[in-house]
């Protein structure tokens, strides 16, 4: 399911990247959201393999736009100050809804059937886009002409700080999956549902307390918490090796979920870095590149698994977000202190 959104997120990225800040924010968060809910309706019509993998495609473009306008109306509305905190409860939320989703999603399917699940998911979009319409309309900004296509990825690499977060971004995203992935391998019965939610509660708890700080706008800080994420994915492997109780592993999980947590902080830095006029298509860029890296992440996590065992998924995750961090920390240097 990842691996199919990341071709037509891909597809936002290049071909429609330039149309994302043209439609006005309202109405587009209105559109996708229905479009979304529409998406939901086939599978949970025709619950087949194939109406599966179709929906998640779109729904890979559609999350893409939706983020990204979503991420573009907060720059244009919010004052700077303001911006860290809206964007850390925003992703508390998200964090819940995926939390009681996945718990509520999973409980459903276990003890009555997928099919009601699906239908749960598309009322869901429904009141979504009810929500969304009821926002009051924000004032137009000047877009100018229609950019490059590509020009959401040259703004990110014009820009020091931005090009040392998109690293980290990808290397948070490329093991974004492995919670929910690996679950069914780890966990049965009544425990599946714990270690799959686990992973957004504790994305949910860390960005609603630490949201509420300043601590996340600084870049430095923002690294420090990605060596968390590191650690986290490390103490995964332990718990798995040393074969404790599943319990152990919802706790890692959760420790995974609050270092991907920093990402809200780096949203912010973007909103201050990034031209208002081009943050949808930037943020789209970001968005649909995140969807891609997270379809590698779950083809390279399937095939560690497959030869090896979940332990090493995690080992290899962390070592490679801490040693992704070292790099980009060094990179860093004086070049980009001055823009912190």
């Amino acid at each position: 399911m990842y691996a199919a959104r990341a071709l037509p997120a891909l597809l936002v990225m290049t071909v429609f990247s330039n149309w994302l800040d043209r439609p006005p924010r309202r109405a587009a968060l209105v559109t996708l959201s229905l479009l979304g809910g529409l998406t939901v309706a086939a599978p949970a019509a025709t619950p087949t393999t194939t109406a599966a993998i179709a929906a998640a495609a779109v729904l890979g473009a559609i999350r893409t736009a939706h983020q990204s306008t979503e991420a573009a109306l907060i720059a244009e509305s919010v004052d700077q100050s303001l911006r860290l905190g809206l964007y850390g409860l925003a992703g508390a939320i998200d964090q819940a809804s995926q939390t009681a989703g996945l718990l509520a999603g999973s409980i459903i399917s276990l003890v009555i059937s997928t099919r009601v699940a699906l239908w749960a998911d598309v009322v869901s979009f429904v009141l979504a886009a009810l929500i969304f319409a009821s926002l009051p309309t924000s004032k137009r900004i000047a877009r100018g002409h229609r950019p490059a296509r590509s020009e959401g990825l040259r703004i990110i690499w014009r820009e020091p700080t931005l090009q040392a977060l998109i690293l980290l971004v990808w290397a948070s995203a490329l093991n974004g999956p492995m919670p929910e992935v690996l679950a069914p391998d780890l966990a049965h019965g009544m425990w599946l549902p714990a270690v799959m939610a686990a992973s957004p509660a504790g994305g949910m708890v860390f960005m609603f307390v630490v949201g509420r700080s300043q601590m996340l706008s600084s870049v430095d800080n923002q690294i420090r918490v990605v060596y968390g994420l590191g650690a986290s994915l490390l103490l995964g492997a332990v718990v798995l090796v040393a074969q404790l109780p599943v319990l152990f592993l919802v706790v890692a999980n959760a420790a995974i979920g609050a270092g991907f947590g920093w990402v809200f902080g780096a949203q912010a830095t973007f909103a201050r870095l990034v031209p208002k006029e081009r943050m949808g298509q930037v943020e789209g860029t970001v968005v649909s590149s995140n969807i891609l890296v997270r379809g590698i992440g779950t083809f390279l996590i399937g095939v560690i698994v497959h030869f090896t065992h979940p332990s090493v998924a995690y080992l290899v995750g962390g070592l490679a977000v801490i040693g992704g961090t070292i790099l980009v920390g060094r990179r860093r240097g004086t070049e980009m202190s001055t823009t912190d």
